[in-house]
């Protein structure tokens, strides 16, 4: 019997659920991280884009929170909906 590619990752994969995600959480931080270096770079590009739509349905956006520090980063994914 053949598998699809998403079946067989779901089969074959003998991660657990917290080794999936701590490899799509450690790879957001790095990108939180290297965007941080930016930031003053992104404040004046998000001013230029203030009058102009930035997101549009279906797009990924990351907030750093303010209590976020280089040890201990916290941030939220999320998806623009409708």
């Amino acid at each position: 019997m053949r598998h699809s590619k998403r079946e067989a990752e779901k089969t074959y994969d003998r991660r657990t659920g917290p080794e999936r995600k701590g490899i799509a959480l450690s790879f957001a931080q790095n990108e939180v991280i290297r965007l941080g270096d930016d930031e003053e770079e992104e404040q004046r590009r998000v001013k230029r884009n203030q009058s102009v739509d930035a997101f549009n349905i279906g797009d990924f956006v990351a907030y750093r929170c303010s209590e976020s520090t280089l040890e201990k980063p916290v941030f939220l994914l999320g998806r623009i909906q409708k």
